[in-house]
């Protein structure tokens, strides 16, 4: 889960296509991880990327567009 957050917060900041596919990659590792037959609820504010105030971050723009990587994930 660290790896995913350290992504997440990385992409917020730095927004390319392959910052997004790191994101992508690691959600796809942590979820890999997990038997098949568990239903998970994973939550962390840096999931969202970084906190607003936070590398010169004004906005929680970054949230949608990480979610949708974690779904498609």
């Amino acid at each position: 889960m660290l790896a995913l957050c350290e992504a997440a917060r990385k992409w917020s900041v730095k927004r390319s296509h392959v910052n997004l596919a790191y994101v992508r990659y690691e959600a796809a590792e942590l979820l890999s991880s997990w038997r098949d037959d568990c239903s998970m609820l994973i939550s962390s504010e840096d999931l969202s990327g970084h906190m607003l105030g936070r590398r010169g971050l004004t906005t929680y723009d970054a949230a949608p567009v990480l979610a949708e990587a974690l779904i498609s994930a």
